[in-house]
């Protein structure tokens, strides 16, 4: 289990990579975090692993906090993580010498593969090679930054579908962080999930529920692109102020948008949901 309390952390130059960020994470209880690019996921990950410092906050392993060494995590990201100029064989053997663990008959490797050198494989291989060293890795934490991040469109979708059987396998047996960019993925593991924008986690919830309320007007736009957004002054009579559903409201101008009939409201300062 991992539980991260108010994690924080600032590069240099005060650009803030997140703020405030608490989770909690266990076997079949994987946290599964959506954002599009420079949301701040790759940064929360690297401070999981103990890559950086965190300014502020508190990570810990089945409730203590444990030096980089002891955590036991596999960090895996799509073109990273290689030996570019070593073997295939020696990638997959090389962790797996460093925590005393025998090697297991391969599952998505060919013994073909063994002696090509990673930089010459196609990013087909490369994956093979990731998903092959998470099979090896007895690790109690898996972290996915984005694997799926070098295709596209439909393209994307059949890799990722490809994979997806493993992938529910070790949910299943170890605790799972995944952070990705592509909705479809998210949805496809039909759990809750965190959307991650500006390095704070903006909203909880399965994918129905936070695209049928999303919490702001950014989280609005990322679920319905083409929908126009107006700005509205509101008169007597368009909402009662019990009917306000968030406490942050600093006047009567807001953005407006309808979909299917259904009408949103986000108060113009703070950006934030007001009522339906």
């Amino acid at each position: 289990m991992i539980t991260a309390e108010n994690l924080s952390l600032q590069y240099r130059y005060a650009q803030t990579a997140f703020r405030n960020v608490s989770f909690c994470a266990d076997v079949d209880q994987p946290l599964i975090v959506l954002g599009e690019k420079d949301a701040g996921k790759t940064s929360l990950w690297n401070a999981v692993a103990g890559c950086t410092t965190l300014l502020q906050g508190k990570i810990l392993f089945d409730g203590a906090e444990k030096p980089v060494r002891e955590r036991n995590i596999c960090y895996l990201r799509e073109g990273k993580n290689f030996f570019s100029l070593r073997s295939v064989r020696y990638n997959i053997e090389y962790p797996l010498k460093l925590r005393n663990q025998t090697k297991k008959p391969y599952r998505f490797l060919t013994d073909a593969m063994e002696k090509k050198k990673i930089f010459r494989l196609g990013k087909e291989e490369r994956l093979a090679v990731l998903f092959e060293r998470v099979y090896q890795r007895d690790a109690d934490v898996l972290i996915w930054d984005n694997p799926f991040s070098a295709w596209e469109g439909e393209e994307r979708k059949k890799v990722f579908d490809l994979y997806f059987p493993f992938l529910q396998e070790q949910i299943k047996k170890h605790t799972v962080l995944f952070a990705t960019s592509s909705l479809y993925e998210a949805e496809k593991f039909r759990r809750k999930i965190v959307f991650m924008a500006y390095g704070f986690f903006l909203q909880e919830g399965t994918v129905d529920e936070i695209r049928s309320q999303p919490a702001t007007l950014s989280l609005f736009r990322y679920f319905y692109p083409t929908v126009e957004i107006r700005e509205k002054i509101l008169t007597v009579g368009d909402i009662a102020p019990e009917e306000i559903l968030h406490p942050v409201f600093y006047g009567n101008k807001v953005y407006y948008a309808e979909v299917d009939g259904k009408p949103f409201f986000y108060d113009y300062r703070s950006e934030r949901y007001l009522f339906a």
